[in-house]
C-alpha cells in the first residue's frame, strides 16, 4: 500500500490546482480520479465574477461588495488579494509550461467580453491569448469561420447571435469545405490535430485570404492546435494579416484539454502524479480520521494511505468517506478537506495541510 502526504480525489480544475499547489509546497501528492474531469467540458477561461447579478466589468472592484453580501463564499473567506495572487499563479504555471509561449492574459482589473458559440457575450477575467483578440469591447467587425463536418459548431449562428446581442458589431459567416482526418464528421479535437499540421494551416490561409475584409477580426472554433496552439494562432494571424481568435465550442473542449495537460505536467515537475481509471469506493478509518482510501482499478481493489485527503467531487462523497467530518469539534484537525472549482484556487492557500519537514522524508 502506497503512502502519500496528500491524496487528491478528482482531476478537474479543482483537483489539479490543489495538487499542484500542495506539491509545490513540498508535500508528496497523488491524484486519484475516475476520468479527466470537467476541464474537457468547459470553455477554458477563468471566470472570477461575471455577474452580480448584472454584468460585471471590473471584478476587482466588485469583489468587496460581493463578499460582503455572501460572507460564506470562498471569495469572502480568502479575500481579494489572495484571489488575485491565485490568478497570477495560474498565469505563471501556463507561461512556464511546455506549451509556452501559449499563455493566459487578464487580471481582476477588467473582464474580457468574449462571444460564445451562439454569439452571446460572456465576461471572463483570464483568457487564453488565442481568444483575447475577440474582446467585444473593441471589436467592430467579425468574420466567423466554420468547417463543414465540424459537429455542433455553426458560424452562421455565431454571426447571427453577435448581430442580435451586440448591435455595434458587424458579423458575417463562411464555411470551409476541407478534409479533416478523412472523415465526413469530426469534433474539435480532430480539427485541432489537423491545425497542428503546417500544410493544413496553409490550405486554410489560402482559402480565406481573398475572403477576409479589411477591418475584420477572424473567429475560428477553439481548435487552433492541441500540441502547438501559439504557433497555429500566430501562423494564421500572419498569413491572413488580420487578428484571429478562438471561440469556445461544445465538448470536447480543446482549450480545456490544454489546461489539463499543463496542470498535469506542472504536477509531474513538482513530484506528483495523476492516476486515472482509479475509482474511490471507500475508506479505512482510525476513529474519526480517514487513514486510507480504497480504490477500484479495473477488477482489483487497491489501498492508498495518506495523512490528508482532499475531495474535489461533491459533498455526498465526503459524507460517504468521512461521516464524522460534519460532527467534528471546531478545534479538531480534519483528515479530509472538501473543495470545489470555486474554492480550489484560493482556499488551499488559506488552510494548507502542514508542509513536510526534513525529518519526515
Amino acid at each position: 500500500m502506497s503512502h502519500h502526504d496528500v491524496l487528491v480525489v478528482g482531476a478537474g480544475v479543482a483537483g489539479l490546482t490543489a495538487a499542484v499547489r500542495l506539491a509545490q509546497s513540498g508535500a508528496r501528492v497523488r491524484v486519484l480520479a475516475k476520468g479527466v474531469g470537467a476541464t474537457h467540458l468547459g470553455g477554458g477561461t477563468i471566470d472570477v465574477l461575471g455577474y452580480a447579478p448584472e454584468r460585471v466589468d471590473r471584478p476587482g472592484e466588485a469583489l468587496a461588495a460581493f463578499a460582503a453580501a455572501h460572507p460564506a463564499h470562498p471569495y469572502a473567506r480568502v479575500g481579494a488579494q489572495r484571489v488575485e495572487a491565485a490568478l497570477e499563479w495560474f498565469k505563471a504555471v501556463v507561461a512556464g509550461s511546455p506549451l509556452a509561449p501559449y499563455a493566459y492574459t487578464g487580471s481582476l482589473d477588467e473582464n474580457h467580453l468574449l462571444p460564445t458559440a451562439i454569439g452571446v457575450p460572456k465576461p471572463s477575467a483570464l483568457v487564453p491569448i488565442t481568444m483575447a483578440g475577440g474582446d467585444l469591447r473593441t471589436v467592430t467587425e467579425v468574420l466567423a469561420v466554420g468547417f463543414r463536418g465540424l459537429k455542433e459548431y455553426h458560424p452562421a449562428l455565431l454571426a447571427d447571435g453577435l448581430r442580435r446581442t451586440m448591435p455595434s458589431v458587424t458579423a458575417r459567416a463562411i464555411e470551409l469545405h476541407l478534409p479533416v482526418e478523412g472523415r465526413a464528421e469530426f469534433n474539435a479535437l480532430a480539427l485541432a490535430r489537423a491545425f497542428d499540421q503546417r500544410d493544413f494551416r496553409r490550405t486554410v490561409i489560402a482559402e480565406l485570404t481573398s475572403q477576409v475584409h479589411f477591418g475584420e477580426v477572424v473567429a475560428f472554433p477553439a481548435a487552433l492546435g492541441i500540441a502547438a496552439p501559439h504557433e497555429v494562432w500566430s501562423d494564421l494571424e500572419q498569413g491572413l494579416g488580420r487578428p484571429v481568435f478562438e471561440v469556445p465550442t461544445l465538448p470536447p473542449s480543446v482549450p480545456g484539454m490544454r489546461v489539463f495537460a499543463i496542470m498535469r505536467e506542472a504536477l509531474r515537475r513538482a513530484g506528483g502524479r495523476v492516476l486515472l481509471n482509479n475509482v474511490v469506493v471507500g475508506a479505512d478509518h482510525e476513529g474519526s480520521r480517514v487513514r486510507a482510501l480504497r480504490v477500484r482499478v479495473g477488477l482489483r481493489e487497491e489501498r492508498h494511505s495518506a495523512d490528508w485527503v482532499v475531495l474535489t467531487h461533491n459533498k455526498a462523497l465526503l459524507a460517504a468517506l468521512a461521516p464524522h467530518a460534519a460532527k467534528r469539534e471546531a478545534d479538531e484537525k480534519p483528515s479530509v478537506l472538501w473543495t470545489d472549482a470555486h474554492s480550489s484556487l484560493f482556499e488551499i492557500l488559506r488552510h494548507p495541510p502542514p508542509a513536510r519537514t526534513a525529518a519526515s522524508h
